[in-house]
This record gives C-alpha cells, sequence and structure tokens, in this order.
C-alpha cells in the first residue's frame, strides 16, 4: 500500500462516518486491499453478545440475518474476545489463530455450517472498541486455501486502524444523533396542538402536522417569506410587533 492508496483510503473511511451507504465501497476497497472474500465491520453488545452492527461490502442481507439469529451464539472468535475482557484504548491488531486454534475452529458448527458457504476461514482483524459495553471490530476474511494472514498483511491494517476506530466511532455516534433527531420528529409531528417553531429572528424553523394544517387553510394565519404572518393587515402588524426580537 503505497501513500496515495493510504491517504485514498482514509479520505474515504472518514466520507463514510457521515455517510452509511459509503460503507460498503470502503469495505470493498479495503477487502481488495487484503486479498480476501469479504470484509466487514460489526459491533457486539458485552451484556448479551448480541450483534447491533453489521455492515458488509457487499450488502448481504442474508448473510446478516442468519447470524444475527443464530450463528452468534455459536461463533467462537466472538467468544474468545469477548472473555478476554482486556479495555485497550488502542485498535488491537491480529489473526483468527491468536483468538482460537485453526483445528479447533475449522471444527467449529460456525465454520462448517455457515462461513465455509461464504469462503470465509482465516481472519484478519482490527478491534476498534473494547469498552465494558461494546466490542466492535473490522474483519476481513479469506478461504482455507489461501492460508493464515502475514506480518505485512497486519502491519498495512495497523497503519489503517487507527481511522477505522475514528471513523467508525464518528458514525456510531451521527447514528445516535440522527435517531434521536427522528424520534424527536415523530414525538413533535403526533402532538395533539399546533406547534411552531421560530428561530432568533422570527423565521419559521418547523411545523407540525396541526400547524400545517393551520397554515394551509390560511383563515387567519400564514407563511410569507419564511415568516409566520397574520391574514388580517391589522393582526399581521400586531404580530409582527410581538415576534420582534427583544433587545
Amino acid at each position: 500500500m503505497n501513500e496515495e492508496q493510504f491517504s485514498a483510503l482514509t479520505e474515504k473511511i472518514y466520507s463514510a462516518a457521515l455517510d452509511e451507504a459509503a460503507w460498503s465501497g470502503v469495505l470493498e476497497d479495503l477487502r481488495l486491499l487484503f486479498h480476501g472474500s469479504s470484509a466487514a465491520v460489526m459491533a457486539w453488545r458485552r451484556a448479551d453478545n448480541t450483534p447491533i452492527l453489521t455492515l458488509k461490502n457487499d450488502r448481504d442481507t442474508g448473510y446478516a440475518q442468519q447470524y444475527a439469529e443464530h450463528y452468534y451464539k455459536v461463533d467462537c472468535r466472538l467468544q474468545a474476545a469477548m472473555n478476554a475482557r482486556r479495555i485497550q484504548p488502542h485498535p488491537v491488531v491480529g489473526i483468527g489463530d491468536m483468538l482460537i486454534s485453526p483445528d479447533e475452529f475449522q471444527k467449529s458448527e460456525i465454520y462448517q455450517d455457515f462461513l465455509r458457504n461464504y469462503d470465509q476461514c482465516h481472519m484478519l482483524f482490527a478491534g476498534t472498541e473494547n469498552t465494558p459495553e461494546l466490542l466492535a471490530s473490522f474483519t476481513v476474511q479469506r478461504p482455507l486455501q489461501h492460508g493464515a494472514y502475514d506480518g505485512d498483511a497486519r502491519q498495512r491494517l495497523l497503519l489503517l486502524a487507527p481511522h477505522l476506530k475514528r471513523g467508525l466511532r464518528i458514525y456510531r455516534e451521527m447514528a445516535a444523533l440522527r435517531g434521536r433527531a427522528e424520534l424527536f420528529e415523530i414525538t413533535f409531528d403526533g402532538l395533539p396542538q399546533a406547534v411552531l417553531l421560530l428561530d432568533v429572528s422570527g423565521k419559521v424553523a418547523g411545523l407540525n402536522s396541526k400547524a400545517r394544517q393551520l397554515v394551509d387553510t390560511a383563515d387567519a394565519i400564514t407563511v410569507r417569506c419564511g415568516r409566520l404572518a397574520a391574514i388580517d393587515p391589522r393582526s399581521d402588524a400586531a404580530l409582527a410587533a410581538a415576534l420582534q426580537p427583544q433587545a
């Protein structure tokens, strides 16, 4: 990986932090860089090992669904990572053999019944988050016949890992903010009273559904040039004075 490739990848990682749709492209670039069969970002809740985030290079919803319904429960690598319980401030880069022996993994249910069907055996990972509440990682995997990832691959991922950690943290925080904003919008719109939000200059910043109905009838008030206005000229003057910013 040369400097130009590194810069391009880090730029894409931070762009994806603000745009979920861009993650599949970033993960596909990483899959190609590490000659893998798949690349993914996943996060699990420590309380019950439940997967709470799955982003893949190919957007295979069937894979994520099968894993979330059953295979996370028998994911021996996940169990080993959870049991380690070492809270690390910096990303940890390694291979699957560090978590469980190759022989044991290849005999496991998750490999025999699930991962093998997707050509996933040898894993290279970067633990991007490891807290008392959450475990998250980037992984790239490849078939059994391709062999384990070597030291050069680990060094390349070590360079990218801090950017993946920051990019994923920004993405999760932005997703949480969007979720709260959507909840506010649903609650605000469902209020039984007409509610109008105005900014400091008196311009209309938001209307709930009841307020939109009131404005749309144009019987008493309306929105004119972005500002709340009364239909009656005398009432409009009084309204404008009432909405005038106070010194």
